[in-house]
């Protein structure tokens, strides 16, 4: 069973990263953001720390700019680097609407929990995911969930984040229809314009 739902993981994010073209150096940029301090996980309470919250604030727009990379365009023609470094266009990354890869999670995690009492006790899907991943930021960090989920309108990514972030946060719900907007996710247009970014 580990086996089974580590690789449905990976695929679900793998799936995902390929609809963001600056994925691999945003993601790069983020573990040395927050390992060093520069970006805290959560945002300060305090209302005089408005310096520190504004920087804050600023990294994660870097962060949200590096994500969408030089590829990024108003014109849906416009060719976008995939994980492999292969051009392709938009359209023919184009999948399902709806479910899509997050159904393949909680099918896998439905399994689980119908498995006997010893097999569910040997797996530790939070531990698993978190490691699958590369890390927890995707629930952990302020800010990291809502760039990712505002700069796409496609449901099956928005679905497999969704998903994937309950996973990591031990509150799965094999039951929930991952295809609706989250009640706590401030919902944006997603970015269009052509933007770049430093490394």
């Amino acid at each position: 069973m580990n086996h089974l739902l580590e690789y449905t993981l990976r695929s679900c994010w793998l799936q995902i990263a390929e609809v963001y073209p600056g994925w691999d150096d945003a993601w790069d940029w983020l573990d040395e953001a927050v390992e060093d301090g520069r970006l805290p996980r959560k945002e300060m309470p305090d209302a005089t720390l408005g310096t520190e919250q504004q920087q804050r604030r600023d990294h994660l727009v870097q962060w949200n700019l590096m994500l969408l990379g030089s590829a990024a365009s108003a014109e849906d023609e416009k060719p976008v680097v995939s994980l492999a470094g292969r051009k392709r266009h938009r359209e023919e990354g184009t999948q399902p609407s709806g479910w899509g890869v997050a159904d393949d999670v909680r099918r896998c995690l439905k399994e689980l929990g119908r498995s006997v009492f010893a097999v569910k006790e040997r797996v530790d899907v939070k531990g698993l995911a978190r490691s699958t991943l590369g890390s927890n930021y995707l629930a952990s960090v302020e800010g990291i969930f809502d760039a990712l989920y505002n700069n796409t309108s496609e449901s099956h990514v928005r679905a497999g984040l969704s998903a994937l972030r309950d996973v990591l946060r031990g509150k799965w719900d094999v039951e929930h229809d991952y295809t609706a907007v989250p009640v706590d996710v401030p919902v944006e247009r997603p970015a269009k314009k052509s933007r770049r970014s430093g490394a």
